[in-house]
């Protein structure tokens, strides 16, 4: 495969099996439980078909819900920085970060957004450190 793209895990198994390599989604070894392999955590962030809406907690139920709360939530401080939320300021329903069944309130929108990117990265980090298997760093330097 040519630097740069990214092959599904469906496509680098059949190469593999073609080629009578050995597959390279192993376990992560626990970091994100068990039977979770690298290339699906890999895959989460390559860019394919997104979940249904309902299925990643933004149903009908939850829009209805955050509908009507928002004009509430304008001058209460922020579930994730304890600053004021104004008028004119994107403000999301926060699920929480670890069960979206949960729900937080209302948090600004750059709040909601940098905690999912922080969880994603340690996410990757993990994934990362479960590949060295020997728990340290890979510095590329």
């Amino acid at each position: 495969m040519r630097p740069g793209r990214v092959q599904t895990c469906e496509a680098a198994a059949q190469g593999e099996a073609a080629a009578g390599e050995s597959s390279g989604a192993s376990d992560t070894g626990g970091w994100l439980g068990t039977g979770v392999s690298d290339c699906a955590v890999v895959m989460a962030w390559a860019g394919g078909p997104r979940t249904p809406k309902k299925q990643r907690g933004y149903g009908y139920a939850y829009q209805k819900l955050r509908k009507a709360l928002l004009p509430q939530a304008y001058g209460t401080p922020c579930s994730r920085c304890g600053k004021p939320m104004l008028p004119g300021q994107e403000l999301h329903l926060d699920h929480d970060d670890w069960d979206r069944t949960k729900l937080r309130g209302f948090s600004h929108r750059e709040c909601n957004l940098r905690a999912a990117a922080k969880k994603a990265r340690a996410i990757q980090l993990a994934a990362k450190m479960a590949k060295t298997r020997t728990g340290k760093p890979v510095h590329r330097w």
